[in-house]
């Protein structure tokens, strides 16, 4: 009986092992840094960018510019690699999208 246990005197099913998705989405948030006041909570289209001159591109680093978590969002943005580091706007500077950059 590989997928039962034997609980209380009756066999019962294991529960499903959790989706791979979730123990991946665990380690990017337990990297990710405690940003107090940042602009940017909650505003993920408009920090996405639309391009390099972009409008929301645009808004969204003179947001970042005045925002009183920039300096920790920067060194945090810096201690990650290139390929780790998330597209859009962070830390007042702009990233395209992988597929703009091949």
């Amino acid at each position: 009986m590989g997928g039962c246990v034997m609980a209380g005197g009756y066999y019962r099913r294991r529960p499903p092992p959790p989706p791979p998705w979730l123990a991946l989405c665990a380690a990017i948030l337990r990297r990710a840094p405690k940003l107090e006041g940042a602009k940017c909570a909650g505003r993920a289209d408009l920090f996405d960018g639309d391009g390099p001159d972009g409008e929301r591109t645009r808004t969204a680093i003179a947001l970042c510019r005045q925002c009183p978590a920039l300096s920790a969002c920067t060194r945090w943005a810096d201690g990650l690699s290139p390929v780790r580091r998330p597209r859009g706007v962070l830390a007042a500077r702009y990233s395209p999208p992988i597929r703009d950059r091949l």
